[in-house]
């Protein structure tokens, strides 16, 4: 007979069922914890890997030692926002984070960041090691991007004269502009596939090619006067006349105005007026004989052609930072001019003899290549005054008859065709700029000038040329500057204008902060580890 305890065997499934129980308990939590630490370092390498490729572009805005620490911060900042400590349990101490920075921005820099921390087990009660190790590392590269033309619109009308604070408005904006000139370049002069170009802009635009003449080749009938003759002041018999007709500027210094058809660039796909049409003629003031105060001088004359000429895409820092230093200013607002020079400036169909006369530039639109525009301005389109300035800027102004001749009469100095330039000053239908509106209006009684209708008209010009510009594959960046500047209509128009960024800058110091700012975002960043 076996004994009863031999026997039963039904506490062992009870002893089974406890073991078993452990085992997958213990298994369970081994893969709750694999799962965690597996989510945990991934999490602190992406927030990592973010955090130096988010703060890196703005290393570029904060030279100095006091600027890479304010970076450093930055860059801690972004960490903790992507990786909070306690993510699942993790522990990591945010002030142990290494972080530096070696190079400049001529050989390049190089950005490392690493952290570390813990993983609390859930297994830890059952073994000896109570907690995983967390480390991640990564190495960045940032550098001023080499293939690249950008152009810099700029502001030049009269209103750039004016003071805000202790300097003027233009000199805050060459402070700005060689602060993103220096941010670009670095301590390099010369880097190989890396161009820059400036279009001052006002009531026109002064182009000059990429030797700095004048390219007569692009006016309409150019070997005619008033194209390549000057005319001889010393003719005028009397010496009043001769200095009245001196100081109005009777001469041609270079801008250039659009012919009907050649302003609107609305082609698909779109082309800024190519140089070969022809279209262009040069620029004069519509100076009527009824003005006693231009000397009844019925005659054209360069008022408002006085800015700096363009500066055609260089890799030449040097010659860019004089460039900047030259400003100067003169005339009222019209952006839309600036941006069509500045468009055509990185315009392929304009390289060659027939455009800029450099065989290399503007480059081919390729995937590699960044053609980038950023445009600048303290005020709002407009600012004529009268009917007459109203009609003589870039894109109404009438070609001028070969038949032009200067004498002296009684009366001051008139010409052969005063007659034409009286009927041209007063013709509303000659300040027709359709289908976006008219340039002149008047109030129904004298000449007092409405200049609301002449700047929305330029601001639907100005967005049509921008549309156009973004569809030929250019970025744009928009800057307005001042208190004639923080106005609903041209904030809100400048805007629809960008395709990157826009920005309000109250003073000059904002400004030069801004132009840093773009700077950064011109930069290449990338992750190499």
């Amino acid at each position: 007979m076996i004994p009863t305890t031999v026997r039963r065997q039904t506490g062992s499934v009870t002893l089974v069922f406890l073991f078993s129980t452990v085992a997958v308990t213990l298994s369970l939590l081994a893969a709750i914890d694999i799962m965690r630490y597996n989510l945990v370092q991934s999490r602190l390498q992406s927030a990592l890997d973010a955090a130096v490729l988010a703060a890196g572009r703005n290393l570029g805005n904060q030279p100095g030692q006091s600027g890479t620490e304010a970076w450093k911060a930055d860059a801690r900042a972004y960490l903790q926002a992507n990786m909070p400590n306690g993510y699942l349990g993790s522990n990591y101490d945010i002030s142990k984070v290494t972080i530096s920075v070696t190079g400049d921005n001529k050989t390049g820099q190089t950005l490392k960041m690493s952290a570390t921390g813990e993983l609390p087990l859930l297994v830890a009660g059952f073994l000896s090691t109570k907690e995983l190790p967390l480390s991640a590392a990564n190495q960045a590269v940032r550098s001023s991007r080499r293939d690249l033309e950008l152009v810099l619109v700029l502001d030049n009308t009269g209103s750039m004269g004016n003071w805000s604070g202790s300097k003027t408005k233009v000199q805050h904006l060459q402070e700005a502009a060689n602060v993103l000139i220096d941010t670009l370049f670095g301590e390099g002069n010369d880097p190989s596939n890396f161009h820059v170009g400036i279009v001052p802009f006002s009531s026109t635009v002064r182009p000059v090619d990429a030797n700095n003449n004048i390219p007569l080749h692009w006016a309409k009938n150019s070997s005619k006067w008033p194209f390549t003759k000057t005319f001889n002041l010393d003719t005028l018999p009397k010496e009043k006349d001769r200095k009245n007709a001196n100081e109005v500027g009777f001469r041609w210094t270079g801008c250039f105005a659009e012919q009907s058809g050649n302003s609107i660039p609305l082609e698909s796909p779109p082309a800024p007026g190519l140089p070969g049409n022809k279209k262009l003629v040069p620029y004069f003031y519509m100076n009527p004989n009824t003005d006693a105060y231009r000397r009844k001088l019925a005659a054209p004359t360069s008022f408002l052609c006085n800015l700096s000429p363009t500066t055609f895409l260089t890799n030449q820092k040097t010659v860019l930072k004089q460039a900047i230093d030259n400003l100067h200013v003169d005339g009222a607002t019209m952006i839309p001019a600036g941006a069509l020079w500045g468009w055509r400036m990185l315009s392929p169909e304009w390289r060659g003899s027939n455009g800029w006369g450099s065989d290399t530039l503007p480059q081919d639109k390729l995937p590699y290549l960044t053609k980038a525009m950023i445009i600048m301005t303290d005020g709002a389109n407009g600012g004529f005054g009268d009917q007459y300035a109203a009609r003589s800027h870039t894109y109404v102004t009438p070609e001028i008859k070969e038949s032009f001749k200067l004498t002296s009469t009684g009366d001051g100095l008139v010409t052969q065709s005063q007659d034409d330039f009286d009927l041209a000053a007063n013709s509303l239908a000659g300040l027709s700029l359709q289908p976006y509106g008219v340039m002149y209006g008047n109030y129904g009684w004298g000449n007092y000038f409405d200049d609301d209708k002449a700047s929305a008209t330029l601001n639907s010009l100005l967005l049509s040329n921008c549309t156009a510009i973004k569809n030929d594959k250019i970025k744009i960046w928009t800057i307005t500057f001042g208190s004639s500047a923080n106005t609903p209509s041209i904030k809100n128009t400048m805007k629809s204008c960008a395709s990157e960024a826009y920005y309000h800058a109250p003073t000059g110091d904002q400004l030069k902060e801004i132009f840093k700012d773009i700077a950064g975002q011109l930069s290449e960043l990338r992750l190499v580890q």
